[in-house]
């Protein structure tokens, strides 16, 4: 009973409260912020992958580096 009482004499405020949501919405931080963390996620993912592969076939690498620098030595 109170807020129908209440409510005749606030003035109508959808004009009001749909610019303030544009405003919100233009000035909201949160979307700018989870888009920059998607971006630093997949590059973290992607950095972290290429590493992966590379500590899987170091020993490889190594050897190759070895055998050319020894090749390259030799032939010196």
């Amino acid at each position: 009973m109170v807020a129908r009482a209440v409510r005749v004499l606030l003035p109508e405020s959808t004009a009001v409260s749909a610019r303030l949501e544009a405003v919100v919405s233009i000035v909201d931080p949160v979307p700018i912020a989870a888009a920059s963390f998607r971006a630093l996620a997949g590059s973290a993912t992607t950095a972290s992958g290429v590493f992966a592969a590379f500590e899987e076939r170091a020993g490889v690498w190594l050897a190759l580096i070895l055998i050319a620098t020894l090749l390259v030595w030799a032939v010196r």
